[in-house]
């Protein structure tokens, strides 16, 4: 018996967020999306890095909370948007993943 993340969490998830060298994998960022069925928000690839950093300057006291930091990540940062395709090869003989 398999449980989805949902089942174990309690909660409803509608996006994906994959962080770090991963996200530079185009191929699985698109079957991590269709087979979940979910949005795959892909990046920053420097995410430990900058996690690091965002750490050092709230105990610094250059930002505030980390929140603030997120918000600056998010202003600094590309990021990639990668939905559902189920027109890819091979896409109908992948199984479906509940998240």
């Amino acid at each position: 018996m398999s449980l989805a993340i949902k089942d174990m969490t309690a909660k409803t998830y509608i996006l994906i967020h994959i962080i770090g060298g991963g996200t530079q994998n185009k191929l699985l960022n698109q079957f991590t999306a269709s087979t979940t069925g979910k949005t795959v928000v892909a990046g920053p690839v420097e995410a430990t890095a900058i996690g690091n950093i965002l750490v050092q300057a709230v105990t610094m006291g250059e930002i505030s909370s980390l929140s603030e930091g997120q918000a600056i990540v998010r202003s600094s940062f590309d990021v990639e948007t990668i939905i559902q395709r189920i027109d890819l090869p091979g896409m109908r003989l992948m199984p479906s993943i509940r998240i």
